[in-house]
């Protein structure tokens, strides 16, 4: 007779998962998952994954009482430096540019299913958008900051995110 609500045998069912759970991830077997429902796979050539000009997906990172990350996404691929413009609201006139390194790439081959083509058909490898980061650091403390992204369009142009605020 169990105890405690719990079935004879002493464990109740989600003990008894997680411990089967626990000893297949330890013995190294592995069976292969297979997707089920969700949303269904969009290849790189519909339009809704179409490049956008700008900075996109700005978000912040990492903070502390006197810095943070500043992290982004943009379809420009120059090598110019990441830059995040800065300055606290309460100095509306001075922009401060703060530069970073240059945003970099990454390259994954898509599903086998969403690819017949394999991995020697060019239009079967996603490559990501360049991704930038920047920390600012030596932040006042308990103060409200307004910041944009800005990304170089080559050398004739520059596009900067619109203006977006965080607290220190």
């Amino acid at each position: 007779d169990g105890a405690a609500g719990r079935p004879p045998g002493g464990h109740s069912k989600l003990e008894h998962s997680m411990m089967h759970i626990l000893a297949t991830a330890l013995s190294g077997t592995t069976r292969p998952s297979n997707r089920v429902g969700g949303s269904p796979l969009i290849p790189l050539s519909d339009p809704r994954n179409a490049q956008r000009a700008g900075p996109e997906q700005i978000h912040l990172t990492g903070a502390s009482v006197d810095s943070i990350h500043v992290t982004w996404s943009d379809n420009d691929t120059s090598t110019a430096p990441s830059v995040v413009e800065v300055r606290a609201v309460s100095d509306a006139a001075s922009w401060t540019a703060v530069p970073g390194p240059s945003g970099s790439v990454y390259s994954a081959l898509q599903a086998a299913d969403a690819c017949p083509g394999g991995y020697t058909d060019p239009s079967c490898i996603y490559t990501s958008s360049v991704l930038h980061s920047v920390q600012l650091t030596q932040l006042e403390p308990a103060t409200e900051y307004e910041y944009r992204v800005r990304s170089a369009a080559g050398k004739v142009q520059e596009r900067s995110s619109r203006s977006l605020r965080f607290t220190t």
